[in-house]
């Protein structure tokens, strides 16, 4: 079975089957991890994304095979941009990432180095 797991900006990690995605928050996510409880050790690591503004975990079938993508983006990463004059209105707006397929969108959080710090020891230990 493949498994997500998320940490969290109160350091809380919460693991759900990857079908049952939509039964975690989406919000102050500090780390990510797919992983699958077929192998053993840093095989079962699939895919893992920190330190970023916003996540994305995009999930496509391939040939009766299931394929995951986990990808992070910070806030300025992907703006739309005024191609023409305009008095009084907005020349940019940021946006989360422009794609097409299946995904599921979680929000990153601001901690302060001390609590980074300790998060990435947790993570490291628990998750990984």
């Amino acid at each position: 079975m493949v498994y997500i797991q998320v940490m969290y900006t109160d350091l809380s990690i919460q693991k759900e089957l990857l079908t049952e995605i939509e039964k975690l928050p989406k919000d102050n996510v500090l780390f990510i991890l797919v992983e699958t409880d077929s192998r053993e050790g840093k095989l079962k690591n699939i895919a893992s994304c920190q330190g970023f503004d916003n996540y994305m975990l995009c999930q496509r079938r391939d040939n009766s095979q299931d394929w995951v993508l986990l990808f992070g983006w910070d806030e300025d990463d992907f703006i739309w941009r005024r191609t023409s004059e305009c008095i009084g209105c907005k020349d940019r707006v940021q946006v989360d990432i422009p794609v097409g397929i299946n995904h599921v969108i979680f929000r990153g959080g601001s901690v302060s180095q001390e609590v980074w710090d300790t998060a990435c020891a947790k993570f490291s230990s628990e998750m990984a």
